[in-house]
């Protein structure tokens, strides 16, 4: 609104844009803010016009003051109206999302990972052969997700009744894992834009997956990428007990379709880093380079549960201590269902992928050899030209993976002893 007896002077209140919960009062002069600031109270308002025009030299007789003063509060109870309905709104939302979960679970024993993607990005492939065991063929006649699928899933045991010591973060490993499965139409992303709240609220990670091989999309790939992560921001709907910095992953996706795999990788990421609006760079969000075809995809999930599930240092100390005793090249436990990690020796080798190779190896052998059971293996080394990998069930949920030298013979009794009075130490800790 104009300011009477001030040419080219104007203020302006309103709800300020991507919050809708902070009013946000402006002075203009010839159509350029000179001033803005969000306010908290009424007076505020007052005492900052009252500096502005001081401060460029201005006088407005007490009369035309009074005059815009009123305006401005009218506007105002009207924005503190509209701000309450909002956040009300906001508070509905979310009491809604919590009664959609279970009563009884308490929020530290969850998290929770949102996949969103385009249509056809390969999103709900990703979680069938991660947590389904599903070979890449058998994925093939999936149809489009419509809506959202919800999946909930028990991972790790929490510790019993016995003491822990006080460097353990056990009692931050999480019982339940809840998985939302976006769709990928327009129409649903539509839906996720005007209520974000209750699809990202409390968030533990996002993964924004993308085609690689679906060319046309790229640029609004990239849009919706970098929208979902300004809504996320502003409106604060990521889960902040975890303080993570970096929560969100993009999976540049179905990467087996290039001979120039890494080239590729390196040309999409530079892309789809940058933010349409101004051309930075995030450096927000991950990336990895995923394949449902080879192991690329479980190291991508294991760096994700690196992320919401943290690992026991105890066991980490106890993993590394084998490892030396057993002059192996790595040692790590893995849960027995999804082949996620528990604890590993710490390696030159990278531990995700080491991880994600070896649950590629134990589903194949399942799935070609189904009678072989590997949910009741107790024993089972697999000899390759550079070594030997040796599974051992630790107990009903986990399996103990060693990887050792072509030469290293581990079935001595002194071998022997040691694996089992690591077994019997670590059971103290699960």
């Amino acid at each position: 609104m104009k300011i009477p007896g001030l040419l080219n002077y104007e203020v302006d209140l309103r709800l300020k844009e991507g919050t809708g919960t902070l009013i946000e009062f402006k002075v203009i002069h010839n159509n350029r803010p000179i001033y803005n600031a969000d306010i908290m109270d009424f007076d505020e308002i007052k005492y900052d016009l009252e500096d502005i025009l001081s401060e460029n030299d201005l006088f407005l007789p007490d009369y035309r003051m009074e005059k815009i003063l009123e305006r401005l509060e009218e506007k105002y109870l009207i924005l503190t109206q509209e701000k309450q309905e909002i956040t009300d709104s906001y508070r509905k939302q979310e009491q809604k999302i919590m009664e959609s979960l279970s009563s009884n679970i308490n929020r530290l024993n969850q998290r929770k990972v949102v996949l969103v993607g385009l249509q056809g990005a390969g999103k709900t492939s990703i979680y069938r052969v991660i947590f389904e065991n599903k070979l890449p063929h058998e994925t093939h006649d999936i149809k489009p997700t419509k809506g959202v699928e919800r999946h909930s899933l028990n991972l790790f045991q929490k510790p019993g009744d016995h003491q822990v010591e006080s460097d353990e973060v056990f009692d931050e490993m999480e019982s339940e894992l809840f998985i939302w499965d976006l769709g990928g139409q327009h129409s649903f992303f539509e839906k996720y834009y005007e209520e974000p709240e209750f699809y990202f609220n409390e968030t533990d990670v996002l993964i924004f997956t993308i085609d690689a091989s679906d060319v046309g999309n790229y640029e609004k790939a990239q849009e919706n990428l970098h929208r979902l992560i300004t809504i996320l921001e502003e409106r604060n709907l990521m889960n902040s007990m975890l303080n993570l910095e970096e929560n969100v992953f993009c999976f540049i996706h179905k990467m087996d379709n290039f001979p120039n795999r890494e080239e590729k990788y390196v040309s999409l990421k530079k892309y789809f880093r940058e933010v349409p609006e101004d051309y930075n760079h995030t450096k927000r969000v991950i990336f990895l380079s995923t394949s449902i075809y080879d192991s690329s995809i479980h190291t991508a999930w294991t760096k994700v549960m690196q992320k919401i599930m943290p690992k026991s240092s105890k066991l980490n100390l106890m993993v590394q201590d084998l490892k030396n005793d057993l002059g192996l090249f790595a040692a790590f436990m893995i849960e027995k269902r999804t082949g996620l990690p528990l604890c590993s020796s710490k390696t030159l080798l990278d531990e995700s992928a080491l991880v994600g190779s070896t649950n590629r190896i134990l589903i194949s052998i399942e799935r070609v050899l189904p009678e072989f059971q590997l949910t009741g293996v107790k024993n089972m080394s697999i000899e390759t030209k550079n070594g030997l990998l040796h599974i051992i069930l630790f107990n009903e949920y986990y399996l103990l993976v060693l990887l050792s030298p072509p030469a290293n013979n581990l079935n001595t009794l002194k071998s022997k002893k040691i694996i089992e009075d690591f077994i019997s130490d670590a059971k103290s800790y699960i």
